[in-house]
């Protein structure tokens, strides 16, 4: 079954959404005393460090199967779950 534009559009939404998701809850679990939402600084907020962000990375992986994919990401931007999120893709 081939898939339209608008079909594969929403199957990565949906992708999307459930990383962002696994990402939010690795970040909750590990720092529960700070609010995280889907556009916080990961770095800025002092969720992560560079050692602690390659934990969450290996953490997202294991839980969803999917591949983080560095060069996906604005490493001169800022890094939230959701850009974060968007970096994982399908093996």
């Amino acid at each position: 079954m081939q898939l339209t534009i608008a079909e594969d559009a929403s199957v990565e939404t949906n992708r999307i959404t459930e990383v962002m998701a696994v990402v939010l809850a690795v970040l909750t679990s590990k720092y529960p005393t700070i609010p995280v939402t889907d556009t916080s600084d990961i770095f800025a907020s002092g969720l992560a460090d560079s050692q602690e962000f390659l934990d969450i990375i290996l953490e997202v992986e294991g839980q969803t199967g999917l591949v983080f994919n560095p060069e996906a990401l604005d490493f001169n931007g800022i890094l939230s779950p959701l850009t974060l999120a968007q970096a994982f893709k399908v093996t």
